[in-house]
């Protein structure tokens, strides 16, 4: 699951970049929603400037852009994943948060419109 890692970021590094030369609206306040990739396609590193074209995006581009918004603002906050046990239908499933400089954990997906059933279904299948 070092991929994924790797790849959640990078999509923070991406999105910090984009926050040092451009203002633009703290991502609870864009109008982005949460909605999740189709099942099957592989996962895509989504910077915030598509991120806010689109209008929606997934855990993984939600969280990225979150913590790059914390860290542009000095906090030293980071990527979670949250691994769910693989099933012979579903495959290894994942699901992405913040943590918050203090500890805390914050879920982007569950502000922006993620329900309870897509939590508990662990929500993406590790396939990147």
């Amino acid at each position: 699951m070092r991929v994924v890692r790797l790849l959640a970021e990078a999509a923070v590094l991406a999105n910090l970049a984009h926050l040092k030369r451009h203002r633009v609206a703290p991502l609870y306040r864009s109008g982005v929603q949460y909605r999740n990739e189709p099942p099957g396609l592989p996962d895509e590193c989504v910077d915030i400037p598509l991120l806010y074209r689109r209008g929606f995006g997934d855990c993984l581009h939600l969280s990225a852009a979150r913590v790059a918004e914390l860290r542009a603002q000095g906090e030293n906050a980071s990527i979670k994943l949250k691994f769910a046990p693989a099933t012979a239908t579903q495959g290894r499933v994942f699901h992405v948060l913040v943590r918050r400089g203090n500890g805390q954990l914050e879920d982007p997906s569950r502000i922006l419109g993620m329900g309870d059933r897509a939590v508990s279904l662990g929500l993406k299948k590790v396939g990147v």
